[in-house]
């Protein structure tokens, strides 16, 4: 059957890549959007598949997130509501770049050595959802014939079709939504394990009973304005206040950069990705008063990062703020239940010195009921969820603005029992459990939880930018020949060949005060990242200039 489907791959997708290889990342697959044809049909054959192996629903998303309007890619949203365990990963890149019957027969066998015996009686069933890009609707389709040619098995024969009526794949497709709401259904439809995809309204609905009993019987008139990047979160934000509406709860988000019918736009100097790396104002910023509120999502609505405005500059508190937020919150409910819970904070070694010091004192604090640590991953959203699997409650932020809470299912039964009893800050920790995206990053969920928190606690944007103050920093990058010659420890703070790269990088923190350096080769150009603090800018951007002078040897 292998060969049956990799015959049927070559004869019904698109042709394959010539003198081009594409490879599937933390992001999924990723390019300009005119060479994703036959790739985004392998991506429907492996969302497939995977939905075959796994007895369960998968998920395909179709978007570039944070990327110019003229690119797009696709994410694969496993069984459990996260992304695409490694190994499959690897099987993606394999298929998308193979040219020939042979190749493909023996890369479907060598990944997925069951397949011969399961597809004669298994079925699939892939969610389908894409962003606002005027090439998403076409590579939409292309998912979906890819899902389809993994068609109809009925009576154990293979035979590949593209009807959808048979028992062998089956396409639900959402059309336009965010990137968390194709994981939210995924998770939720396999909680349920009835087959069917729960309808969205249920995602908005979720959000409005948690922040019901966050809020309690406090009176709330909280406004956020919401740079929505021109992409999908418009329209998640434009339903969210009509449920909030529905249950009077008094939070409202009032979008702009809203997309106005022209897709041309998407994160076109706004959007969380240009505010956070450039530090200015998005376009489209309406007129207000100076007391008011600001979040930005990027395309596809997974990250955000909070702002305001101080006479004509931007204030912004990242994706390390809301994680220094959230952490504060939890060690005061987890003080005030006394569950004795473990809590990890997850950063990788772009999280900014000051919000390390300083996540790591509030843990200090509260040692009595609250075992926990920072630590620190290698860069990618899939390594920070990964660790945070680790604890009882898990804190995971990129400063870019994507990351969420995960509780695991042991803390989750201790909270829900001591819930049930009464306890009041044990029935905060399930509602915040239940306001948050336990699947990844959601730029909605996170604006909420963030809106609830400054609001119960009564913090205002201020004394939240004051919790700490950022190291100055900088970021460059180095060319180099071959940037694999450079390897680093797991989390990537140190080098460990070449060795007199490290001696180097030793050399110059040591004579810089409050100062840190890194180098890391680019997972995705051949090139050599440089990242350095120091207490001045001026001692930031000098170390950074002296390490990467060092980085010029004759091997690279």
């Amino acid at each position: 059957m292998s060969k049956a489907l990799a015959s049927a791959i070559l004869q019904k997708g698109p042709p394959a890549l010539s003198g081009k290889t594409i490879t599937y990342g933390t992001a999924g697959f990723r390019a300009n959007a005119d060479m994703l044809e036959c790739v985004m049909f392998r991506v429907g054959v492996v969302a497939a598949l995977r939905s075959l192996q796994t007895h369960k629903m998968v998920g395909v998303m179709v978007t570039a997130s944070h990327n110019p309007a003229a690119d797009n890619g696709s994410k694969i949203v496993d069984q459990d509501g996260g992304m695409l365990v490694h190994e499959w990963e690897v099987f993606a890149t394999r298929l998308a770049n193979s040219t020939d019957e042979a190749d493909m027969s023996s890369t479907i066998d060598s990944f997925y050595p069951d397949f011969n015996s399961q597809a004669a009686g298994g079925s699939a069933t892939v969610v389908l959802g894409r962003d606002t890009r005027v090439s998403s609707p076409k590579l939409a389709e292309l998912v979906k014939q890819g899902i389809l040619t993994c068609g109809d098995r009925g009576g154990g024969v293979c035979r590949w079709h593209d009807t959808c009526g048979g028992e062998g794949a089956k396409v639900v497709d959402l059309g336009i939504v965010t990137t968390p709401q194709v994981h939210w259904a995924v998770l939720r439809a396999n909680q349920k394990g009835d087959g069917q995809v729960p309808p969205l309204q249920g995602y908005y609905e979720e959000h409005a009973q948690a922040l019901k009993v966050l809020l309690g019987s406090k009176q709330t008139n909280v406004k956020f304005h919401v740079d929505c990047a021109n992409g999908v979160g418009a329209k998640a934000v434009e339903e969210m206040n009509k449920t909030l509406s529905e249950h009077s709860i008094g939070f409202s988000l009032v979008p702009f950069n809203v997309g106005d019918g022209d897709p041309e736009l998407l994160n076109e100097g706004c959007g969380a990705e240009h505010v956070q790396k450039s530090r200015k104002l998005p376009s489209g910023v309406p007129a207000s008063g100076g007391n008011d509120k600001f979040a930005s999502f990027d395309g596809d609505a997974d990250r955000v990062v909070v702002w305001y405005k101080k006479d004509s500059n931007l204030v912004l508190l990242d994706g390390d703020k809301i994680a220094a937020l959230f952490s504060v919150y939890l060690c005061h409910l987890l003080d005030a239940s006394k569950l004795k819970l473990s809590l990890g904070i997850v950063q990788t070694a772009y999280a900014n010195g000051s919000s390390t010091s300083f996540m790591s004192s509030v843990l200090a604090k509260h040692k009595e009921n609250v075992t926990g640590e920072v630590s620190c991953v290698a860069t990618g959203v899939k390594h920070l969820h990964h660790q945070a699997l680790h604890y009882d409650i898990g804190v995971y932020f990129e400063a870019n603005g994507h990351g969420t809470v995960i509780f695991s299912d042991s803390a989750r039964s201790k909270i829900e029992e001591r819930s049930r009893g009464g306890d009041a800050a044990a029935q905060t920790l399930h509602a915040f459990a239940s306001l948050i995206n336990p699947a990844i990053g959601d730029a909605l969920s996170d604006l909420l939880a963030v809106m609830v928190v400054l609001e119960v606690e009564g913090i205002s944007l201020e004394q939240w930018a004051g919790y700490y103050e950022d190291l100055p920093s900088i970021m460059t990058k180095v060319l180099v020949k071959d940037r694999n010659a450079i390897k680093t420890t797991k989390d990537e703070q140190r080098v460990t060949e070449p060795k007199e790269l490290q001696d180097a990088v030793d050399a110059a923190v040591s004579k810089v005060e409050q100062g840190r350096c890194f180098v890391r080769p680019s997972g995705t150009e051949d090139c050599v990242r440089v990242y350095a603090e120091a207490g001045k800018q001026e001692t930031a951007n000098k170390l950074a200039e002296d390490v990467g002078t060092d980085i010029t040897f004759p091997s690279l």
